[in-house]
């Protein structure tokens, strides 16, 4: 929950500046300033995406010391698998709600609607099979679930006719 604290601070203060100010620049009308700000956003996200998961990559032990206590080598073996393939799975999490926001924008909020509804929706479902048959796995039912949301959310918008955005 500590790693994704890390990604929520940038995910959370990038996705509140682009709906404050892409909202003002989509009421003016301003297609290019929009698109910029989209732009500037999604190169931000990206930077702190690299930062933070070459941290977690690099040095999973420190984070698991930081953040866990944890000093038995057993425990910190483990951990540090688990934070790796965590720290990966916020990777495409990340993108998808810069995307809900950008849909919002764009006055998508239909689309906007079912992908903030997606978010939460095929993780648990995930979890649970995973945990059934194969628990050593768990902690990849995260990008498990978010490789079916991405694909969803592909499927709906060349159904709807709404892949392409601007």
């Amino acid at each position: 929950m500590n790693l994704l604290m890390m990604y929520n601070l940038f995910l959370s203060g990038s996705c509140n500046t682009l709906q404050s100010l892409g909202s003002i620049i989509a009421g003016s009308g301003d297609r290019e300033a929009l698109r910029y700000v989209i732009r500037k956003t999604v190169a931000f996200m990206t930077l702190s995406i690299i930062i933070i998961c070459s941290a977690v990559l690099i040095w999973p032990q420190a984070l698991t010391a930081i953040f866990g206590g944890a000093s038995h080598p057993e425990l910190v073996s483990q951990a540090n698998g688990a934070l790796r393939i965590f720290a990966l799975s916020f990777i495409p999490f990340c993108y998808i709600y810069v995307f809900m926001i950008v849909c919002k924008l764009l006055g998508r909020d239909k689309f906007a609607l079912m992908i903030s509804l997606m978010l939460s929706l095929p993780v648990i479902p995930v979890l649970y099979l995973m945990a059934r048959y194969a628990p050593d796995k768990i902690w990849y039912s995260y990008l498990i679930a978010y490789g079916i949301e991405i694909a969803v959310i592909a499927l709906v918008a060349s159904l709807t006719g709404r892949g392409r955005m601007a």
